[in-house]
């Protein structure tokens, strides 16, 4: 795909997003993403460097939003030096029920670690941090202090058939 067709697709799907957030009545939304759509094009035309929104919903913005939050969340799990693994977990959600389906997994992460808690003390020290993908799955990372990784597998798998478990050195948000 050429770029100026992959710029063309991503201009065609922003248009179809502030559509949508106008006639959800988010206004406000719909103009700060149309403003940096127009800043963008406005580029080409030798203007410098655009005005950016800085928001999720921008098919521009939002890599490099994402990739500023996950090196966040990374860094806030890592900062005491325990072992950290990457938990990838389905998130079952029906189109339109994302945030629904993100407020189950945080209970159902939580309830798994307090039920492994109170059979474990090792387990009280395990922090859980991730972001859900378009790709209906959620990257969890845990800091596993005490616990071994083989260990946090047999635990999440027994709650989520399809958990896989491994290293995050290489893992980025989509």
């Amino acid at each position: 795909m050429t770029a100026r067709r992959r710029s063309a697709e991503t201009g065609a799907a922003q248009v179809r997003v502030i559509a949508a957030l106008r006639a959800t009545g988010d206004l406000y939304s719909a103009e700060r993403l149309a403003r940096c759509m127009e800043a963008r094009a406005a580029r080409r035309q030798g203007d410098g460097w655009p005005w950016t929104c800085r928001s999720a919903g921008c098919a521009w913005c939002r890599r490099a939003l994402v990739l500023r939050w996950w090196r966040g969340l990374r860094r806030w799990i890592e900062q005491d030096g325990a072992p950290v693994s990457l938990a990838v977990l389905p998130l079952g959600h029906e189109p339109g029920r994302l945030r629904a389906a993100v407020a189950r997994l945080r209970r159902a992460c939580r309830d798994v670690r307090d039920r492994a808690a109170r059979r474990s003390r090792r387990w009280r020290g395990i922090v859980l941090a991730g972001m859900a993908t378009g790709a209906g799955v959620a990257l969890v990372l845990v800091g596993h202090a005490g616990v071994g990784r083989a260990e946090v597998v047999r635990v999440l798998s027994r709650r989520w058939r399809g958990a896989a478990v491994g290293d995050p050195a290489a893992a980025l948000p989509s």
